[in-house]
């Protein structure tokens, strides 16, 4: 009896090589797209969160008859605390692309983290308040007189504020900075930073564009 021999498909070595070679031509093709994707929701949430505190703010500042918050009530508790209770959500003061942005009210201790850029949690959220007010610890938003020129809150590392000092002379955590040496500010967003006008409304802004010192300070 006649032996039958059954053909047997199969990939050769070289096509499997070829196979493996373009799919990694894609993935190195789509990364870089999908990471572009993401980062641009991330900012896109970041400037919404924005627009939302800046709306508690106007509340709370209704509510003062035109005084903003003052930057630090106790050594826990900052000006997030004061305006949370018009946002009663506690995401709008984290920034999707800050680790450490977290916000906790009750005015929590801060907690200690493994990463030497951020030693301490301080559960103040993701922003930061350009508290020209923090030398006198009361501003009323009457002596604005270009709010639409003025920055009010940006991108920051984690509740601390960046200083802008009425008398001339901009500070950062009330020590004198040179603007690029501007520490607190979080350019996470594809070099720039989100920043909300006293206005209301909210830009990106390159980091060489946030150096200007005229729209830090109160005008």
């Amino acid at each position: 009896m006649p032996l039958r021999y059954t053909k047997r498909w199969g990939f050769t070595l070289v096509e499997i090589l070829i196979v493996l070679g373009i799919l990694a031509l894609l993935t190195a093709i789509l990364l870089p797209v999908f990471s572009r994707a993401r980062n641009s929701v991330r900012t896109s949430t970041c400037a919404s969160n924005l627009r939302q505190i800046g709306a508690a703010f106007r509340l709370y500042v209704d509510d003062h008859k035109g005084f903003h918050p003052v930057m630090i009530v106790t050594p826990n508790c900052g000006w997030a605390e004061q305006i949370y209770p018009y946002t009663r959500s506690t995401t709008v003061f984290r920034c999707p692309s800050f680790a450490y942005g977290d916000f906790r009210p009750g005015c929590p201790a801060s907690e200690s983290t493994d990463d030497p850029e951020f030693p301490f949690h301080d559960w103040d959220g993701s922003y930061d308040l350009n508290t020209f007010s923090s030398l006198t610890g009361r501003f009323n938003e009457m002596r604005l007189r270009a709010p639409s020129e003025t920055i009010l809150f940006c991108d920051g590392k984690g509740g601390r504020a960046i200083f802008s000092n009425p008398y001339g002379g901009t500070f950062i955590n009330g020590v004198p900075q040179n603007p690029r040496d501007f520490t607190d500010l979080g350019n996470r967003h594809n070099y720039g930073a989100n920043v909300a006008f006293a206005d209301g409304h909210v830009k990106w802004k390159t980091f060489d564009a946030l150096l200007d010192i005229k729209q830090w300070q109160p005008r």
